[in-house]
């Protein structure tokens, strides 16, 4: 099951670098939520998107900062085998992938991605 917007939505809100969460996609069938996509604005032209499905009973989840483009991505998609703690990746601003510190509970690792973002924003624009 996915977690609830609102939990999401709560610690969106509460990061002082964002402003203007707001759901953008929300798919529902038979009264289950399927997916949910979730974008907000980020100082410096940027935004944070928070995309997460069901899959066989499991939760799917995307993270990405981007700008008129993808910078930064967190996600679980099976495609990385080899790298460490699969199926959890990170793709960095040349696209190189590496293992992530993610746990796949979006409550507990979005605040983790919104760190590691904002300090990203920080350093770089």
């Amino acid at each position: 099951m996915l977690p609830p917007t609102t939990d999401l939505l709560d610690i969106l809100t509460s990061w002082p670098e964002v402003s203007n969460p707001r759901i953008i996609e929300y798919e529902v069938d038979a009264g289950v939520v399927l997916m949910y996509k979730i974008r907000c604005d980020l100082p410096k032209g940027c935004f944070f998107q928070v995309r997460l499905r069901l899959k066989a009973g499991e939760t799917a989840y995307s993270y990405q900062l981007f700008t008129t483009k993808p910078v930064l991505r967190w996600d679980d998609a099976p495609h990385h085998p080899s790298l460490a703690n699969f199926p959890h990746h990170f793709h960095d601003d040349t696209d190189t992938r590496y293992p992530s510190n993610l746990s796949g509970d979006p409550l507990a690792d979005v605040p983790i991605v919104l760190a590691e973002v904002t300090d990203y924003i920080r350093r770089r624009y």
